[in-house]
């Protein structure tokens, strides 16, 4: 009993693309893993990354761009207290 291909096996064999049922269903998985692979990659991007917080200590410890933007004063304002 021989199995009849499905709509889009056959719509991938009119394509001409691949020349049997077998090279088609290949076509489709591949299509398939691809597009799972996109929708990971898409889901994945979409949730927030967490972000490191690093803490200094000194305000000569900041990277010079960031103290150029933070005077002395904020910065000591928002240290913890010991």
């Amino acid at each position: 009993m021989t199995q009849q291909a499905s709509i889009i096996t056959r719509l991938v064999l009119k394509s001409g693309v691949v020349k049997t049922e077998k090279q088609a269903s290949y076509v489709l998985l591949g299509f398939a893993l691809i597009l799972f692979a996109t929708s990971v990659f898409l889901i994945a991007d979409f949730f927030p990354k967490k972000q490191k917080i690093i803490k200094y200590e000194r305000y000569e410890d900041l990277p010079a761009d960031i103290r150029a933007e933070v005077s002395r004063e904020l910065f000591e304002s928002y240290r913890p207290s010991k």
